[in-house]
C-alpha cells in the first residue's frame, strides 16, 4: 500500500521543483486541495468506489508533495539578508572542513542554516561543534559562477538547507561560550563524534585517519581529494559512506552482545531488542544522520519490530516506507545523490534476489544440512557476488550521469574492499572498546588501510580502469525503464505483454540516446571566466586550438583548475597556448594592449603586469569588441573611453566591490553596455562564423 502513496508523492515533489516559479505562492492552496482530495477519497472508499478512491488518494498525495516542496524551498529562499556587512550570532556550529587557511563551518542564524568560511590565524581559537560564533560579514544567497559546464552549486547548497554563505576575515569573528545542556540531542551527538575523532587522531594520521573516520563515524572532513578519487575510480566509494553494509556489521555485533544469551521468546530478549534499536538510532545521530544510514536504520527497525510482533515484513515495503519517512522530513533529499544511489542499489539487490530465486532450484532442508563447510562457503561467495553485481548494475546509469565515468573493475575491487570493511569496522569497535590497547589496534588499522589503498591504487592503474561516459538524463531514464519493464515481464510471466512493449520502447530510446553525451560544447569564441584569482582571457578557436591571454601563467593555471576540469576536459579541449605578451594593434598612431582574434578585438586594462596606457590621448579611440577591466584599474571609465571605443565593457571578477560599483554607475550614465562577471556570470563573445583565425 505504501507505494500507492510514495510514487504520487514523488511526482508532486518533481512537479513543484520544476514549476516552483509558478507555485511558490501556492503552498496553502495546495494544502487545502490536499485536504479536500483526502475527504473525497474517504467518501469514495465508504461507497465502495475503489478505483476512484485510489485515484483521488494519488492526486491528494501529489498535491501534498508539491506543497511540501514549496514550503521547504520557501523556508530557505525567502530569507532576506542585509545588503552590507552586519554582525550575526551563528549558533549550533558544525565543522565541515578545516583547511590550511580557513575553517568551513555550518551554523544556524534566525532558524536557517548558513555556511561560513572563517579565516584562521595564529591567534584564532579553533571552533568546535556546538559553539556559537559572533561574525561580522555580509551573508549572500549561494549562486553559481556562470562558468561553462560548472556544477550547479546554488541548487546543491539549497538542497542541503543552506540559505546563505559568507567569508569572514581573521579578527572579525569570535567564539562565544555556550552551555552544553542547552544544545539539542543531535548537536550533542556530534560533539561526542568530535571527541571520538580526536581519539582516533592520536594514533592515526593522514589518509588513514580520513578513511577510518568516514567509515566508522561518518566524518568526511579529513578525506583528501586523492583518497576520494582513488575510491571513485575503483567503484568503491560506497565503502566511505555509512550505509546498510556498515550498519549490518555493527548491528550484528551489537545484537550478538546484547541478545546472544537471551531466549527469543522471553521478555528480556524483547527489551534488549528495543534497547538495541535505541542504540542504532543514537549511532545514526552520532554519524550525522546521512541519508543512506537513515534508510538502512529505518528498514532494520521495521524488520525488527515486525519480528517482535510476529509479523512478516516485505523488503520492498520496508524500502518504500524508509523513502517515505525521509522525504516527509526532508523533501529536498529526493535530489541528493546519496539518497538516489542508496535506494536504487537496495532496490536492485532486492529485485535481483527475487529473480534469482525464481530461476534457482529449491533445496530441501536435508540438502542444506548435509552440505559441507566448503559448499556453504561457496554458496555464501556466490550470493555475495550476486549482491555486489546487482548493486553496481542498478547504480551504473546514475554513476555515469553524475561522475561522467564508469569503473570497469568495480566488481573485482569490491571483492577486496567489502571484506576489508568488515575488518576495519571490527578493529574500530575494538579501538573504542579497549582503551588500553588503542596503540596496538591503531597500528593494525594503519596496516589494514594501507594494504587496502595499495591494492586499490594498483587496480586503478590497470589499462581501461575507467571508461569516460556522460549520458544524458533521457538515457538514464531509458536505462531504468528497460530494467523495470524487463523485470516486470519476467516476474509476471505470460501476462507481461505490456511490460514487453515497455522493454521495446525503452530499448529504442536507449539506442537513440546512448551515444549522446551531456558534455558542454566548445563553441568558437572568447571567454572571460568568473574567477577572482586569475586574470585571463581565453580565446577558443576549435577543440584543438585555443589561446589563454595572461601575464601570469602559474597564477592562471591554479585559478582556472576548476574550469579546466569542468569545461576544458569535458569538452575535450586541448591545453591552451599561453600568450604571455600582448598582441599590439597599431591604428591611428595609438598602440594599445589589444588581442586580435580573427575580426574580433579585445582590450584589457588594470592588471599590474599590463603596460600602462600612454599619457598622450589618441586622436580617435581604438574600436574594440570588448574592454576587460581587471584588478588594479585606477582610471575612471570616462578616461578609458578616450583610448577605447568598446561595444561592451566587461568587469573582471578580480575587481573589488567598490571599483565594480563605480564602473557600473559610470557605464549606466555614459550609455555603455556593461557586463559584471562577478554578478552576471562568465562572459562569452562568439567568433563570427566566416572569420579566419590565425
Amino acid at each position: 500500500m505504501i507505494h500507492y502513496l510514495l510514487l504520487p508523492y514523488i511526482a508532486g515533489l518533481l512537479l513543484a521543483e520544476g514549476a516552483y516559479a509558478y507555485l511558490q505562492a501556492s503552498g496553502q492552496t495546495l494544502l487545502i486541495a490536499t485536504s479536500l482530495l483526502l475527504a473525497g477519497a474517504y467518501g469514495l472508499h465508504r461507497w465502495g468506489k475503489e478505483r476512484g478512491y485510489l485515484s483521488c488518494l494519488a492526486v491528494a498525495m501529489m498535491s501534498f508533495g508539491a506543497a511540501a516542496m514549496v514550503g521547504e524551498r520557501n523556508r530557505v529562499e525567502r530569507v532576506v539578508w542585509a545588503e552590507g556587512e552586519c554582525t550575526y550570532c551563528v549558533e549550533h556550529l558544525r565543522m565541515v572542513d578545516a583547511g590550511e587557511r580557513t575553517y568551513r563551518v555550518v551554523g544556524i542564524v534566525d532558524g536557517v542554516s548558513v555556511e561560513l568560511s572563517l579565516e584562521r590565524d595564529t591567534a584564532s581559537v579553533v571552533p568546535h561543534v556546538g559553539d556559537a560564533v559572533l561574525v561580522s560579514t555580509a551573508l549572500r544567497v549561494p549562486r553559481n559562477s556562470g562558468n561553462p559546464g560548472e556544477f550547479d552549486y546554488a541548487a546543491w547548497k539549497r538542497r542541503q538547507g543552506v540559505a546563505a554563505t559568507g567569508y569572514c576575515e581573521a579578527g572579525r569573528w569570535q567564539v562565544v561560550a555556550t552551555d552544553v545542556g542547552e544544545l539539542p540531542l543531535s548537536v550533542r551527538l556530534l560533539k561526542w563524534r568530535e571527541v571520538a575523532v580526536a581519539q582516533l587522531s592520536e594514533h592515526l594520521q593522514g589518509s588513514v585517519l580520513g578513511i577510518v573516520a568516514a567509515m566508522v563515524l561518518g566524518d568526511k572532513s579529513y578525506l583528501d581529494g586523492a583518497t576520494r578519487a582513488l575510491f571513485s575510480d575503483t567503484g568503491t566509494s560506497h565503502i566511505l559512506a555509512l550505509s546498510g553494509l556498515h550498519l549490518s556489521i555493527l548491528c550484528g555485533f551489537l545484537m550478538l552482545v546484547l541478545t546472544g544469551w537471551a531466549h527469543r521468546q522471553s521478555r528480556t530478549y524483547r527489551a534488549l531488542m528495543l534497547l538495541g534499536q535505541v542504540a542504532i538510532w543514537l549511532f545514526v545521530g552520532l554519524a550525522g544522520a546521512p541519508i543512506s544510514l537513515v534508510r538502512a536504520a529505518t528498514m532494520l527497525s521495521v524488520m525488527q519490530l515486525c519480528r517482535l510482533c510476529y509479523r512478516e515484513s516485505s523488503s520492498f515495503n520496508n524500502l518504500a516506507l524508509a523513502a517515505m519517512c525521509i522525504l516527509l522530513v526532508s523533501p529536498q533529499a529526493l535530489f541528493d545523490l546519496g539518497f538516489q544511489l542508496s535506494f536504487v542499489a537496495v532496490a536492485g539487490i532486492l529485485l535481483m534476489t527475487k529473480l534469482r530465486r525464481l530461476f534457482s532450484r529449491k533445496s530441501t532442508i536435508y540438502e542444506v544440512v548435509e552440505r559441507r563447510w566448503w559448499q556453504r562457503a561457496a554458496d555464501f561467495l556466490v550470493d555475495w557476488m550476486w549482491v555486489s553485481l546487482a548493486a553496481q548494475l542498478a547504480t551504473l546509469p546514475l554513476v555515469a550521469y553524475y561522475f561522467k565515468q564508469v569503473p570497469v573493475y568495480g566488481l573485482l575491487a569490491n571483492f577486496i574492499a567489502i571484506p576489508m570493511a568488515y575488518v576495519l569496522l571490527l578493529l574500530a569497535v575494538a579501538f573504542f572498546a579497549l582503551p588500553f590497547a588503542q596503540m596496538l589496534v591503531g597500528a593494525c588499522l594503519s596496516l589494514a588501510v594501507g594494504a587496502l589503498c595499495a591494492v586499490l591504487a594498483w587496480m586503478s592503474e590497470w589499462e581501461g580502469a575507467t571508461i569516460a561516459w556522460g549520458p544524458t538524463l533521457l538515457t538514464v531514464v531509458a536505462c531504468y525503464g528497460m530494467m523495470i519493464a524487463l523485470a516486470w515481464h519476467v516476474l509476471i510471466g505470460r501476462k507481461g505483454r505490456l511490460a514487453l512493449f515497455g522493454v521495446g520502447v525503452s530499448g529504442v530510446v536507449l539506442a537513440l540516446t546512448a551515444g549522446d553525451s551531456s558534455r558542454p560544447q566548445a563553441e568558437p569564441g572568447i571567454w572571460v571566466y568568473n574567477e577572482r584569482r586569475g586574470q585571463a582571457v581565453h580565446a577558443v578557436c576549435s577543440r584543438d586550438v585555443s589561446y589563454l591571454w595572461t601575464d601570469d601563467a602559474v597564477r592562471a593555471e591554479v585559478a582556472l583548475r576548476r574550469v579546466r576540469k569542468q569545461f576544458w576536459d569535458e569538452a575535450n579541449l586541448r591545453a591552451p597556448i599561453y600568450i604571455m605578451s600582448d598582441t599590439l594593434v597599431e591604428e591611428g598612431g595609438f598602440c594599445g594592449q589589444v588581442m586580435q582574434m580573427g575580426a574580433r578585438r579585445v582590450a584589457r586594462v588594470g592588471y599590474y603586469k599590463v603596460a600602462p596606457l600612454p599619457r598622450q590621448v589618441p586622436q580617435q579611440p581604438l574600436a574594440v569588441d570588448m574592454l576587460v577591466v581587471q584588478r588594479g584599474a585606477t582610471k575612471a571609465l570616462a578616461r578609458l573611453l578616450d583610448y577605447y571605443a568598446p561595444q561592451c565593457l566587461v568587469l573582471d571578477a578580480s575587481l573589488s566591490q567598490r571599483r565594480r560599483d563605480e564602473y557600473v554607475r559610470a557605464a549606466d550614465s555614459l550609455g555603455v553596455v556593461c557586463h559584471d562577471v562577478s554578478s552576471d556570470g562568465a562572459f562569452f563573445l562568439p567568433l563570427r562564423s566566416k572569420e579566419t583565425v590565425p
